[in-house]
């Protein structure tokens, strides 16, 4: 409700990354390091967030943003905005369940934001693999 009186549409939540390294300066923002407990979450926030408020529910009607597209959870060292080695099994395995589980579902989030990153040497936006998998 802030953000609609505040004149505000989006919201830059939900973070569908894995709390896996301790050391990320971010690691506050996830839902933790599984996949299930991370896409059910992320679920009900993108839920709240574009919620009318024909339902019933506490008006919001903003537009979510599903962050960060993928694998910035797991930088190199901690550090933020470093490029990520995941080991492909991992990465599909793992990282790539909630976005696709929820990118799929009804309860998508209107936008999506990339991330600052590479996956092993290729920069995420630039990854045909990755963005059509």
């Amino acid at each position: 409700r802030d953000t609609r009186a505040a004149g505000v549409a989006w919201l830059f939540a939900p973070l569908l990354g894995l709390g896996v390294d301790g050391r990320w300066s971010r690691l506050y923002e996830t839902f933790g390091e599984d996949p299930l407990v991370v896409e059910t979450l992320a679920r009900g926030m993108i839920r709240g967030i574009q919620q009318d408020s024909k339902d019933g529910g506490i008006p919001s009607l903003a537009a979510a943003c599903g962050k960060h597209f993928i694998g910035y959870s797991m930088p190199n060292g901690g550090h933020d905005r470093a490029p990520s080695w995941i080991p492909r099994r991992h990465l599909y395995e793992y990282f790539v369940r909630p976005w696709k589980n929820i990118l799929l579902s009804e309860d998508k989030p209107w936008t999506i934001m990339e991330d600052y990153t590479e996956i092993d040497g290729v920069p995420t936006v630039a990854n045909h693999e990755l963005l059509s998998y």
